[in-house]
């Protein structure tokens, strides 16, 4: 009786130890994809930011004015604080033609890795920056006869990233 308890007991240990990891590897998984899903997500609302016919016109005709009224609308959009904010718009030369920073104007952006990413696909990077957490989104403006005329750059806060990543439902101890 005593060896049928143990050996038993041995199996169930394992079974549940497996089982236990099946479940957070399925969390992971589920995460990682709820993750993919925000970036994916947050890069199609810039790029719908970047279709803009206003922006398009803007960029092509030098006359940036009208972007600091459609950036405001644009971070109100996508959530306040967290949504996207300090835009700059860079040209294919790599000079910053608008910023939300106005000291930035004209600044060469040419070997920024934002910048150079974006020039040929919408790209997503976490880093920090004065101690805080962001998320910077880049995507290429491309105009009307769909040819690329610049850059859109913009970043977010990343409260719905740490709701994710910090979530502990269903990790128990």
């Amino acid at each position: 009786m005593a060896i049928v308890s143990l050996v038993s007991f041995s199996i169930s240990e394992e079974s549940l130890e497996q089982r236990s990891f099946d479940q957070l590897k399925t969390l992971a998984n589920d995460r990682a994809k709820s993750l993919e899903q925000l970036n994916s997500f947050r890069i199609q609302q810039l790029a719908q930011v970047a279709e803009m016919p206003q922006i398009i016109d803007s960029i092509k005709s030098g006359n940036t004015e009208s972007l600091s009224e459609i950036f405001e609308q644009t971070q109100q959009i996508t959530g306040g604080e967290n949504g996207y904010q300090n835009f700059k718009m860079v040209s294919l030369d790599g000079k910053i033609i608008y910023a939300q920073d106005s000291s930035l104007i004209n600044t060469d952006y040419n070997t920024n890795k934002f910048f150079q990413k974006g020039l040929h696909e919408p790209y997503r990077e976490y880093i920090q920056e004065n101690g805080k957490r962001i998320a910077v989104t880049t995507v290429p403006v491309i105009d009307y006869n769909n040819q690329k005329i610049g850059v859109l750059v913009a970043q977010t806060g990343v409260p719905v990233l740490d709701g994710v990543v910090l979530d502990r439902d269903g990790l128990g101890q």
